[in-house]
């Protein structure tokens, strides 16, 4: 489990999950994912029932043979959408899932300065602090950021890409994105190198046509890229317009973009698949 999230069930006293392992043979609801890329390679999809996301539907999209319930919308978060069912259904909240529900929308939205964050989200975020009985949303999210930012610091190279790493198909071509969202983007960036090594790992074990490593600094919220071949670099200076720093590890800042959902991913696939897309 990585930091953040045990200093989240620490804050409400709450214990560790318990590790499933192998999935029990019993119906699952998708929740923040519908790619069958993201799934365990063993999971039976027509054991899927429901998929509540905020992502879009590519091409690796879940396909299931029964008609099943889906809840895809265009929000910062997916738990926006689950904190909404219990005001749908009239449902009383305990302070605790509040808790649990309110940080993972600061986290996905970056306490709502994320370019995905929605009016909803907004109000959803809150009415979960309100119940929550949290004062000051801002002063806990700069807190659990922290959190994060310390459990980077604690990884080695291969942990840092492998712990927030999405994988697409962009016109026949797969795409790797490993993102690192933290405040103490410096301590990442001194370790570029050994990063752009373990992500050239990554590549060649996803056997990717292109692997991106975005380090997003979300105090100041500006990123750069670590590109870690002349494939990536021509791609991205490509779809970002910008050049490449003066050093020889291939770093493209790319300014205030933050988002790999909103921001990244899709830019990229113009500069891939242009017309194909």
């Amino acid at each position: 489990m990585n930091d953040e999230s045990k200093w989240v069930l620490g804050q409400y006293n709450l214990a560790d999950p318990e590790y499933i392992g192998d999935l029990p043979d019993n119906k699952i609801c998708l929740v923040d994912v519908n790619q069958i890329s993201q799934l365990p390679a063993d999971l039976d999809t027509n054991r899927i029932v429901g998929i509540v996301d905020h992502h879009a539907l590519q091409s690796s999209t879940v396909v299931v043979d029964e008609p099943i319930r889906i809840d895809i919308r265009p929000v910062g978060s997916a738990y926006t959408i689950v904190a909404s069912y219990y005001g749908s259904a009239n449902k009383p909240m305990s302070e605790d899932v509040a808790g649990i529900l309110m940080s993972a929308i600061i986290w996905d939205t970056l306490n709502l300065n994320s370019p995905t964050t929605t009016e909803l989200d907004k109000m959803i975020l809150s009415c979960l602090a309100r119940q929550s009985n949290t004062k000051d949303v801002n002063t806990y999210a700069d807190a659990m950021f922290k959190a994060k930012a310390n459990g980077f610091n604690n990884f080695d190279d291969d942990e840092v890409v492998r712990a927030d790493t999405k994988v697409s198909d962009l016109c026949g071509h797969t795409l790797v994105w490993a993102t690192v969202e933290t405040t103490d983007p410096s301590s990442m960036m001194a370790r570029k190198q050994a990063l752009s090594d373990s992500m050239k790992k990554l590549k060649t074990e996803k056997d990717a046509k292109y692997a991106f490593l975005s380090i997003v600094g979300i105090v100041n919220l500006n990123t750069n890229l670590i590109l870690i071949s002349e494939d990536e670099m021509e791609v991205a200076i490509e779809a970002f317009k910008s050049q490449v720093s003066t050093d020889k590890e291939l770093v493209l800042n790319i300014g205030n973009l933050v988002s790999r959902k909103k921001d990244f991913i899709p830019t990229v696939q113009a500069a891939i698949c242009g017309d194909d897309e």
